[in-house]
This record gives C-alpha cells, structure tokens and sequence, in this order.
C-alpha cells in the first residue's frame, strides 16, 4: 500500500523531482538521466493522479531545456573546432582553415604530412556539435621531409615487416608521387587497420589506399546477435538504436544514430571484432 501524501508534501515532490530533472549533479542531466526520471514521473500517474499533468509539464520542459543547451550556433561551433585543433600538439592549428555551416564543418589547408591531416580530422570530430566533417586539406611535406618513392617503399616495407600484428608477406605496397596503396588478403580487421596505422606517421606519405580484404570465413549462425551482444557489453548507450544487417558474405551494414563521432567509431571497431565480417558499411549518423 502507498501511504497518502498530504499536498504540502506532494508540491515539495513536485518541486524536488522538478530540479532533479534539470539537474544531476550540478550540471544538464544528459538525455538518458532525462528520459529514466520522465519515466519515473509518469509512473506516479496511478498514485497522484491530481499531479501528473506537473509532472508531465516538468519532464517535457526539462527535456526542451536539455536540446536548448546541447545545440550549437556555427559560430560557436566554428570556436570549439579551432580550440581544439589548438588544443592539439600534433596540429599545427595556424595552417587550417575552418568553416562551419549547418553544424557540417570543412577543414583545409596544407600540413607537411598525413599524420598531422589524420590527427586535424580526429580533433574536428571530437567537438560535441559536429553533425558531418569534410576535409579539404592537402600534404606537402617540407623540402627537408621529402622523400623519393623508392624510399618511402623501402620504408613502408620495412615498417611493415616490423609490425607484429601484421603477417610477413600478406601485404603488398605501391606508391605513386608519395601515396601509397596497400593490397592483399588478412584475417581480421584490426590487422588491416594495422598496416595502414604504421605507415601513415613515415615522412614523405602524403596519402593511403587501404585496398587490403579480409579473408572470408564460415559465419556464425547468430553472429547479428553476438555482435548486439558486445555492443551491449561494452557499455554503449546507443546500441539499441543501432541496426545491422550482415550478408552472406560477411559485409556487414550499419544505421542509425549515436550522439557524437567516438560512439560512432566505437560501433565500427566493435564489429570488426565479430569473427567472418569482411567489411563495413558505416551509415550510422551523428545527431546533437
């Protein structure tokens, strides 16, 4: 039985769950904290029936309050990407150019090499508001960091042989006025994104075509259903608005939206981790 609360208790209640829905903490209660008190709210309905219009009207403006807060001007968005690049000692913030319009960001200019370009493309995405990035920058390296393609193969080799994580001689290499493309056939994903990860910091690359495949395997009957399941297990509060389908080949498609480009990211690696998947189509949005 619910012992009956006078009104003078039930308006304190009110206030409290009131603030607690605008607050946790000190600070914006995210959507998840939001969305667990709303439902806490409206389960009062069957007990104080009188009050639950409050409830609703406190729940839905705290979630209006939450969007009013989590949405960004471009012009502040603008801001937060150049603090950031700032914010980076692998950037060099004073040689790229940013432009924002509908929270889609582009990025250009010209850095002295691939990895500066990767690590500006990491830093845009890591602001909170950046719904798409284009990136328009181009590699040219300084005359002391140039480098023959002759030599940047030989060093792509020997970066390669170097790399336990890839097997010795599955992977071939190319390259044609400092960009390299690399070719072959590899087991899992991690090993693919390996090879591209030790060639990318070598002086003189200017860009990479990753065209490694994974080996096709048996799949597991319920592999849609494992890879849920470590979604899951990771942690990852937008694994239940996540699709995927996967084809008898093992590409496996994914849709729907994640709140910023970490948890996105997060999805993909997860999957490359499922034992069969041969590659991903990654269409997942990011909504702020």
């Amino acid at each position: 039985m619910v012992k009956a609360l006078s009104s003078k208790k039930l308006m304190k209640l009110n206030a409290s769950l009131g603030a607690n829905l605008f607050k946790v903490g000190g600070r914006p209660a995210n959507n998840g904290v939001l969305e667990r008190m709303q439902s806490q709210a409206l389960s009062l309905r069957k007990f104080l029936p009188a009050f639950s219009p409050i409830f609703e009207f406190e729940a839905q403006s705290a979630r209006q309050s939450w969007r009013g807060l989590s949405m960004k001007t471009d012009a502040v968005l603008k801001q937060d990407v150049q603090a950031e690049l700032a914010w980076d000692p692998n950037v060099d913030e004073t040689r790229i150019g940013v432009a924002v319009k509908d929270s889609v960001v582009t990025l250009s200019g010209h850095l002295d090499s691939l990895a500066e370009k990767v690590a500006a493309e990491r830093a845009a995405k890591r602001v909170f508001g950046v719904k798409a990035l284009a990136v328009e920058i181009e590699v040219t390296p300084l005359a002391a960091h140039r480098r023959s393609d002759t030599e940047i193969a030989a060093a792509a080799r020997s970066a390669l042989s170097w790399n336990s994580q890839v097997p010795d001689g599955r992977v071939s290499l190319k390259v044609e006025g400092g960009h390299v493309t690399l070719e072959g056939e590899l087991d899992w994903g991690f090993q693919r994104r390996s090879a591209e990860t030790v060639i990318r910091p070598l002086l003189g690359v200017t860009g990479i075509s990753n065209r490694i495949t994974i080996r096709p395997r048996a799949l597991p009957g319920d592999l849609s259903a494992r890879i849920q399941t470590a979604l899951t297990r990771q942690a990852m509060r937008e694994a239940k608005r996540v699709q995927l389908t996967v084809d008898p080949d093992g590409l496996v498609t994914l849709e729907g939206p994640v709140h910023s480009w970490a948890e996105r990211n997060a999805v993909e690696g997860a999957v490359w981790s499922a034992p069969g998947v041969t590659g991903i189509i990654n269409r997942i949005s990011v909504e702020t």
